[in-house]
């Protein structure tokens, strides 16, 4: 179920019931928190890049058979890459993340584990961590984050925090894990499965020149 509110621009902002967390105005990037059941003015966001990204917000497409559509997108910059972190929502309002970065995709959900940051600090790239029993991950590669932008409606937070490190993980299986640290104490570990741009069977996608 939908409702609205005005944002201080004036431009009317539709949001989901019971779903939207964080919304931004199409009129002028005006970021909006739900706290405490009222939309409060945050920030103001920088526009996304242009990354020649075939997805977009209304793309819609399937995964293990359940139709899902796209609401939103954080788009992280880093110094020399950056990451799409696509909302997605299944028909029965469960959501998830689709990770984007030049042409590789990951499904990802967030963990609920408590963990602290310092566990991690001393990792390093081609460094082995072991999560489970027989469960094993690689660092890829460890990321600052220089900004943080978004669009559209997110069932999450966004989290602007200037000082961001972010370690992407992966294993033989297929199976991703990225780390996010936020200032000293705050950390966010989501994990996920790479997956062809195919396998989602996407649909409502951009035109960029006649690739798609």
């Amino acid at each position: 179920m939908e409702d609205k509110f005005d944002c201080t621009c004036g431009h009317p902002i539709s949001f989901r019931k019971k779903i939207t967390v964080s919304i931004a105005c199409t009129s002028c990037r005006n970021l909006y928190c739900l706290t405490n059941n009222t939309f409060l003015k945050i920030s103001t966001l920088r526009p996304v890049v242009e990354d020649v990204s075939p997805l977009k917000i209304h793309t819609e497409g399937k995964s293990e058979s359940k139709e899902f559509s796209i609401t939103g997108r954080q788009q992280i910059i880093y110094s020399s890459s950056y990451r799409n972190l696509w909302s997605a929502t299944y028909t029965n309002g469960e959501h998830f993340q689709i990770g984007e970065s030049y042409g590789t995709y990951s499904i990802l959900n967030e963990l609920s584990i408590e963990a602290s940051p310092a566990k991690f600090r001393n990792l390093k790239v081609g460094k082995e961590l072991q999560i489970a029993p027989k469960h094993f991950f690689y660092v890829n590669g460890i990321y600052e984050m220089k900004s943080i932008t978004a669009e559209g409606d997110l069932p999450t937070p966004v989290i602007l925090q200037p000082q961001c490190i972010t370690i992407e993980l992966s294993n033989n299986k297929f199976e991703s894990l990225i780390i996010n640290i936020y200032g000293d104490n705050d950390i966010k570990i989501s994990s996920g499965r790479f997956l062809n741009f195919e396998d989602f069977s996407f649909k409502n996608t951009r035109n960029l020149n006649g690739w798609i």
